[in-house]
């Protein structure tokens, strides 16, 4: 590509070892689940693992926001309520919380909150 000045711009492509490269991606970088469906699903199979760890109550807390979440006519607001009490028991879970933690921020972003 050449601008007004006769300069030529191009991308610099630097490989250093590995295979199977398939070139350059040029769109946004998605660092989490990109529908609220899939990230629903992994935050499932991430509370599964966290309730184990966690008392009755909070496992209770977990497992009730779980079903409102899940609900097909949940309303998006009870949908963040839900969100928040899941964050809520996984940051009070140290570092087995940390991934539970982090979906539900990713699902908040998702939900527009």
């Amino acid at each position: 590509m050449t601008n007004s000045k006769g300069y030529q711009h191009h991308n610099t492509v630097n490989i250093y070892g590995g295979t199977d490269h398939t070139g350059v991606h040029y769109g946004p970088r998605t660092t989490g689940p990109t529908s609220l469906d899939a990230g629903v699903r992994e935050l499932s199979r991430l509370l599964t693992e966290l309730r184990a760890g966690v008392p009755e109550g909070e496992a209770r807390t977990l497992d009730q926001a779980l079903v409102t979440l899940t609900a097909p006519t949940a309303q998006p607001q009870n949908r963040r309520n839900a969100l928040m009490a899941i964050a809520g028991v996984a940051a009070t879970a140290g570092a087995l919380g940390q991934p539970v933690l982090a979906m539900a921020q990713q699902l908040a972003q998702l939900l527009g909150g």
